[in-house]
């Protein structure tokens, strides 16, 4: 059965990433949107984010206030569900995916997206009602929308289905075992075709082979490139399919690994290279020399890298050390220069000099700040998750 790459819980990049020059001029503070009360967190995307508490899964506001809350029986649809996946919003619709625990069988499902206001408009039942095959159906959604298009499962038969935001469908007699979302045009996936492990390549909006399958892994297009393998070592490619940066990185970083992919922020990748992080540019110039044992991608023209002594610094473009921080969690700041950092659990607020601004401390166990919407703090206390927000 064809399976999406599964990317619902997101990483919280905590401690690696950017800082932006402009300070501000009043007593920053952190506004507590909502206690640490979550065993999981999303991210903010679209305006919402997704909370898990004791089994319930619920989507909150810029506030923190509850706006759609999963356990009411029209997201159940009332069959007594074992459990439930979610994931963020992307276009306007977010998919939930049911486990039934009527079925004893654990990989049936059932799925349906909603919209922001916790509107159901889309569901498998709607799709297969337009099939109107009793031998074929649709089994699963296996991605958030993107360009248009959510990938859908279909059984008895191994066929790709792509179906769209009013639930019409097109069907491929093609097998795709793993993809990605659409990105610029170009879908990623995996085909075996007979072959031990598969072969990974591109195809565009009709599932015709775009970019051949002739890689070991490969990844969605930003700006016109990509991250692909060979030989166990990352380079990027053109839409064309031609290699742009030859493949030698072992790692690199990516910004919104759910949708967008971005790998080069403010013109500059964050790879890793013979055990080091360094920076290159479009065209495969190493700006900033691989010297740093760990590094965030640039964002506002700052990054952070991790000193030898678990401290992190926030360099600039060119590799300049700005500052040396004392502290062994940094999180980007925010548009306008503040950013929460902390060791042994004491977490304060300082500016783009590096100097204290905030008149409190916090003692958090963890926190972690994403570059799509910085002024958002999740912090941690006794292993739960809350919320809060930076704030003049």
């Amino acid at each position: 059965m064809k399976r999406i790459i599964a990317m619902i819980v997101v990483s919280l990049c905590a401690g690696i990433l950017a800082v932006s020059p402009v300070l501000a001029a009043t007593s920053p503070a952190l506004s507590f949107l909502t206690d640490a009360v979550y065993d999981e967190v999303g991210y903010y995307s679209e305006g919402l984010v997704w909370v898990k508490e004791d089994g319930v899964y619920k989507y909150l506001d810029q506030n923190g206030k509850v706006v759609i809350d999963l356990s009411e029986k029209k997201y159940t649809l009332d069959r007594g569900y074992k459990d439930m996946t979610v994931q963020n919003f992307h276009e306007g619709l977010a998919c939930i995916t049911i486990y039934n625990e009527e079925n004893p069988d654990p990989g049936a499902t059932d799925a349906y997206y909603i919209d922001t206001k916790g509107n159901i408009v889309l569901s498998l039942g709607q799709v297969n009602k337009k099939i109107n095959n009793k031998e074929l159906s649709i089994t699963r959604f296996c991605s958030s929308f993107a360009e248009g298009i959510t990938i859908a499962d279909c059984l008895p038969q191994a066929d790709t289905y792509f179906v769209d935001k009013e639930g019409n469908y097109r069907s491929f007699p093609i097998t795709m075992d793993y993809s990605y979302w659409y990105t610029e045009g170009l879908l990623c996936s995996i085909r075996n075709d007979g072959l031990e492990g598969g072969q990974w390549g591109y195809v565009d909006s009709e599932v015709n082979t775009a970019i051949p399958f002739v890689f070991e892994a490969v990844r969605p297009f930003n700006q016109g490139l990509a991250p692909v393998m060979k030989n166990g070592k990352w380079g990027f490619i053109d839409k064309s399919g031609k290699v742009i940066i030859k493949y030698q990185f072992t790692n690199f970083w990516v910004t919104d690994s759910n949708y967008t992919y971005k790998v080069f922020n403010d013109g500059l990748a964050c790879v890793q290279k013979d055990g080091k992080w360094g920076f290159i540019n479009k065209a495969g110039k190493t700006v900033i020399p691989f010297e740093y044992a760990q590094s965030s991608s640039f964002v506002n023209g700052y990054a952070t890298v991790k000193n030898s002594d678990g401290t992190y610094s926030y360099i600039n473009k060119k590799g300049k050390t700005l500052f040396k921080t004392k502290y062994a969690d940094a999180n980007c700041f925010t548009e306008k220069g503040i950013a929460i950092v902390g060791s042994k659990g004491v977490y304060k607020l300082i500016n783009a000099k590096g100097t204290k601004v905030s008149k409190e401390t916090w003692k958090f166990d963890a926190t972690a700040v994403t570059a799509m919407d910085p002024d958002a703090v999740f912090y941690k206390k006794n292993d739960k998750w809350g919320i809060a927000k930076i704030v003049d």
